[in-house]
């Protein structure tokens, strides 16, 4: 259906898009990355079809379920600029984050699902370590659970059942509180943090400073010293040489700062050209862990 959609979009045929997005957007059987998909392309054909209330919303969740969404390039301000609403309307709302906690006592496993600005979860479905199953219709819910079970796998899903998020409870015991496995993606840097461009951005702006104020002073060196010269039968030769090394000093700071300020300013470049975010987001099952990982140029 997305794939139709997506043609029907090329073939600039929206009605038909509209049925196709509407059809996979129903269909319950879209993960995480398709729904973000769906919801970019029911964005573009609402917009296309001049519901702007309806393309914000749409832009609006595809923003929250993959926060670099970005359109092409080349699309008329009738797409754009309901993406751009949408797009700080998300800003606004904060990271979906889709956070669980799940605390065990008396049998039962209460559940909370927090990080959901939009209220996009509809349906928690948890699978039992032991083979057993259960699901909730809201953020906030209990269930049954009996002694045998030590984890599960928490999937949230939308209205429909498409899949938002996926989580892995431990319970520690049966009346401890459950510890969870956090999926927050963590984002770290190609480079270390002391060697990454803010820190030759400052370097640069120092030695840049400390160029100006040495060439400042260099430049009132030389007005001292043609001042002396002009009445030099009231001023010793060891004054004007002391005016002199005083002027060469600031000379070669100043060329030092330039130079420094110069390569700060390269290493500057250079950093922000080569430095990645790697993005890695762990994935947990039942006796089982990963990770994956996404570089971000």
């Amino acid at each position: 259906m997305l794939g139709k959609a997506q043609k029907a979009i090329d073939d600039i045929d929206y009605e038909t898009a509209k049925a196709a997005t509407d059809e996979a957007l129903a269909s319950g059987t879209l993960d995480r990355g398709e729904l973000a998909r769906a919801h970019m392309l029911a964005g573009e054909v609402a917009a296309a079809l001049g519901d702007d209330a309806g393309a914000h919303d749409h832009f609006e969740r595809w923003i929250l379920l993959a926060p670099d969404a970005k359109l092409p390039d080349g699309l008329s301000p009738k797409i754009t600029q309901p993406f751009t609403a949408a797009h700080a309307s998300a800003d606004a709302l904060g990271a979906a984050r889709f956070d669980v906690d799940a605390s065990r006592a008396r049998g039962k496993v209460a559940i909370t699902v927090a990080g959901d600005p939009l209220h996009m979860v509809a349906r928690v479905h948890l699978a039992f370590d032991h083979g057993g199953d259960r699901e909730g219709v809201s953020a906030e819910f209990e269930v049954p659970v009996d002694d045998a079970a030590t984890q599960a796998t928490i999937t949230l899903a939308d209205e429909y059942g498409n899949t938002l998020a996926e989580r892995t409870v431990t319970f520690g015991g049966t009346t401890a509180t459950a510890a969870i496995e956090s999926h927050a993606p963590e984002t770290t840097h190609t480079i270390p943090g002391p060697l990454r461009w803010p820190t030759w951005a400052v370097l640069t702006a120092v030695a840049a400073g400390s160029c100006g104020y040495f060439a400042h002073a260099r430049s009132q060196d030389e007005q001292d010293l043609a001042a002396l010269n002009a009445s030099s039968g009231t001023h010793s030769f060891d004054e004007a040489k002391a005016i002199e090394d005083r002027g060469n000093r600031d000379t070669l700071l100043t060329n030092v700062s330039l130079g420094v300020a110069i390569a700060a300013l390269a290493a500057t470049v250079v950093t922000v050209a080569v430095d990645h975010e790697v993005e890695v987001q762990p994935i947990a099952a039942p006796g089982a862990a990963g990770a994956s990982v996404s570089l971000h140029f």
